[in-house]
């Protein structure tokens, strides 16, 4: 079921099906997720096309899950996010706005030139890096991290949810490049973390540290990016899952997916003794899932592109022409460019309101690029799916680098290839890049050299040679 690696394997081992032990588990898996995609066909207002489609996206799931035998890497947890956005919650929306089933195709599209985008590029071999010595000042730096984020869960005064979000005016106060220097900071000292540590040891305590954050910022994406790459680097170094274990844990993750959703409802009053009474009400955890399903920002990227396309039609706005990708380049001279406009997911708002807020909803992917290209959204819909697979195959090919950004990468993605946060992305990447840069720079001097080698000194040997043993 879970299987634990040897530490003498092959450093490279071949992409193949699976194998036929383990078929009965694929169909009890694919007649389990078969029966839910028909309960809930049946009780929503599309059952034909929600059926057709859910089995296409089981489907797809047990097909890479059978190659790569890595579950719930950025790919997967995508697949997952078009079940819910195509499948469940399409099934409950309301469907009342004349353009909701256009908007419904676009999603659709998006799906599948992602998903063809996806393919065009063959899966390599699964590689499981070399792990770095484990130096012991980042270790004692992430550790004094985690247990300051312990004593202030205990420590910290009860607020609600949105205490920590700026206002609209404070939010268009705060310099662009001060902004920058701390993203490209941060990403630079994650990075030097990263290097000197095993993969193993930091996101198990990154992990930690998020689950410690959550009472206090109710901010669910950092939590769930933290568990996932956690799971990812498990199945590289220490364990690899079969599909009857993937059946086991689905049963486990389909438990806590609904414990995390349903905790949400404590956000109206911050703090661990709130978390732990809103997890122990079964009321307050199904009526947050019915809040979920039916009008959170996430089960809403449908009728979002429904209001987008409206708008358009009513000349409330136009097309911004690929704008999200390029603003972050022109805001240092939005003072010079007329009808300035803010990102596609602040913009929304704004156009509902009528007046500037700070809240920011997110669209969807499908919608942002349907609102910035048109009809020719399926064009960048494929670019991001050829993108994803070129991202995967370079973290799981050996070389740590590529897994280190992998990771580094992870919310990002995720987040952005659901939610759609283009202009937000781009500055993620750009900072990324830039560190790396930096970084490549700084090491060519001669006394920061010396300084790395003697600092890399504190560290105890702890290398893993091999690959994942798939076989």
């Amino acid at each position: 079921m879970i299987k634990r690696l040897k530490s003498k394997t092959p450093r490279a081992t071949s992409i193949g099906l699976t194998q036929k032990k383990e078929l009965p588990y694929v169909i009890m898996f694919f007649a389990l997720a078969s029966i839910l995609t028909s309960f809930i066909a049946l009780q929503g207002t599309s059952p034909i096309s929600v059926f057709i489609i859910g089995e296409i996206i089981i489907w797809l799931f047990i097909i890479d899950f059978s190659r790569t035998k890595i579950l719930m890497h950025v790919y997967q947890v995508i697949l997952v996010y078009f079940y819910f956005s195509l499948v469940v919650f399409h099934s409950f929306n309301d469907k009342s706005d004349e353009f909701y089933y256009i908007a419904y195709f676009v999603g659709v599209l998006h799906c599948l030139f992602f998903v063809v985008g996806y393919h065009l590029i063959s899966a390599k071999k699964i590689v499981r890096p070399v792990a770095p010595k484990q130096n012991m000042l980042s270790l004692a730096y992430v550790v004094y991290g985690v247990s300051l984020g312990l004593y202030a869960a205990f420590g910290s005064s009860v607020n609600d949810y949105s205490y920590q979000w700026l206002s609209y005016e404070e939010s268009q106060a705060l310099p662009i490049y001060k902004i920058y220097i701390s993203m490209i900071y941060s990403y630079i000292f994650k990075m030097v973390i990263y290097l000197t540590s095993h993969p193993v040891i930091i996101t198990t305590l990154s992990f930690f540290g998020n689950q410690i954050n959550y009472p206090m910022s109710g901010v669910k994406g950092p939590t769930v990016a933290a568990l996932l790459s956690f799971f990812v680097v498990i199945q590289l170094y220490l364990y690899r899952i079969s599909f009857r274990g993937f059946v086991f844990l689905g049963i486990i993750g389909s438990g806590f997916g609904f414990l995390l959703i349903g905790s949400t409802a404590f956000r109206g009053e911050l703090s661990v003794q709130s978390l732990i009474s809103t997890l122990s009400n079964v009321e307050l955890l199904t009526g947050r899932w019915r809040y979920f399903i039916g009008e959170s920002p996430e089960s809403s990227h449908i009728r979002y592109t429904a209001d987008i396309m409206r708008m358009i039609e009513n000349g409330v706005t136009g097309f911004r022409y690929g704008f999200d990708h390029y603003r972050f380049f022109l805001s240092p001279f939005k003072g010079f460019v007329s009808g300035w406009e803010l990102s596609s997911y602040n913009q929304y708002p704004v156009l509902l309101t009528g007046y500037n807020v700070s809240a920011g909803l997110y669209i969807g992917l499908a919608g942002e690029l349907f609102w910035n290209f048109g009809w020719f959204f399926p064009l960048f819909s494929l670019a991001y799916g050829v993108s994803l697979k070129w991202i995967t195959n370079y973290a799981f090919s050996g070389v740590f680098l590529g897994l280190v950004v992998y990771l580094t990468m992870f919310h990002s993605l995720v987040w952005h290839l659901y939610r759609g946060e283009t202009n937000a992305f781009t500055m993620t990447i750009i900072a990324l890049v830039l560190a790396m840069i930096i970084m490549k720079l700084i090491l060519k001097v001669r006394q920061v050299k010396l300084l790395v080698f003697y600092i890399t000194k504190f560290g105890f040997k702890r290398r893993s040679s091999g690959s994942v043993n798939h076989d």
